[in-house]
């Protein structure tokens, strides 16, 4: 489910789109689907980050609220009707008026001597209170079951940067639902894990989400510029060997195109890859790694 966008109306101050510093190398190796990885995928097209808040814990309680909905709307309300049924017509017909029933006794005793075993039978099972309980009781378990579900098969959350579109796909809500926009309408923002802690999230969120998604623990503004470098389409890929088999191909991309200015602010150089000088003479790679502005602030040429 694809869910419209609306414009992000936070009262908090996000990051700018900026390279502040050198991101971590993404080593090859650092790709994978655990929980504690960083990274999911990554090539020269799209970065698909791990922004799963999922915990082991929630199908743990997902398999707590089944046992408590299947006792309460379940065995509960079958279990009355069984000892209804077994225990009137033995206090009845004893004479015994001693015991005390929950609701509705004297309506059941009533029944119970005028109509009969039968007629008691379909008085109960036909009460409103037992049949809703039921329905709830299914309903409720079928919910926490696919909960469950999808906690354990669909549990990732995830968000995929694509850096030829320069859109951003957000996978929330364990996968249900979808929200795309546009990098440079995303938000991110470090965010304090407590009011005790010192150590910082990244938090993440597109217009049209609610909840954050996590990006990082700690290292905020590191994380944000391998984001923020990676989307930026006209600068080489950043630095790890999880990039290398793709960097000549991303070059000639950026060389048909005539080498573009870069399209966000940064702090520090963005080197080019490191095999143009030699294979292509391209003389001017270092130059262009540093440029550090944006167009509008820079009167240079990369070519």
């Amino acid at each position: 489910m694809t869910k419209n966008r609306k414009p992000l109306k936070d009262k908090y101050i996000g990051l700018e789109t900026f390279i502040y510093s050198l991101p971590p190398a993404v080593p090859t190796d650092a790709i994978g689907s655990g929980k504690d990885c960083l990274l999911k995928e990554a090539n020269n097209k799209h970065l698909v980050a791990n922004a799963s808040t999922y915990s082991p814990l929630e199908i743990v309680c997902a398999l707590i609220g089944v046992v408590v909905l299947v006792y309460m709307f379940y065995y509960k309300p079958i279990s009355f009707y069984n000892r209804m049924v077994e225990v009137i017509p033995a206090r009845v017909d004893n004479h015994d008026y001693s015991f005390q029933l929950t609701d509705y006794e004297e309506s059941y005793i009533y029944c119970y001597k005028k109509e009969g075993l039968s007629e008691l039978k379909r008085k109960i099972k036909s009460r409103e209170s037992f049949s809703m309980a039921f329905l709830g009781g299914f309903i409720g378990c079928s919910i926490f079951l696919y909960w469950g579900y999808v906690a354990a098969k669909r549990c990732r959350d995830c968000v995929i940067f694509d850096r030829t579109t320069s859109m951003v796909t957000y996978h929330h809500t364990f996968g249900l639902f979808t929200t795309v926009a546009p990098f440079n309408e995303v938000l991110f923002q470090p965010r304090p894990i407590s009011l005790y802690d010192p150590i910082q999230i990244l938090g993440f969120r597109l217009p049209g989400t609610i909840s954050w998604a996590v990006l990082s623990l700690g290292h905020v503004y590191e994380i944000t510029s391998l984001y923020v470098w990676f989307m930026d389409k006209n600068r080489p890929l950043p630095p790890g060997s999880v990039f290398d088999p793709y960097r000549e191909a991303d070059y000639l991309r950026r060389k048909e195109m005539g080498f573009p200015m870069p399209l966000y602010h940064s702090a520090i150089e963005t080197p080019e890859w490191s095999g143009a000088e030699e294979k292509y003479g391209d003389k001017n790679g270092r130059r262009r790694g540093k440029l550090l502005f944006h167009p509008e602030h820079s009167t240079d040429t990369l070519k």
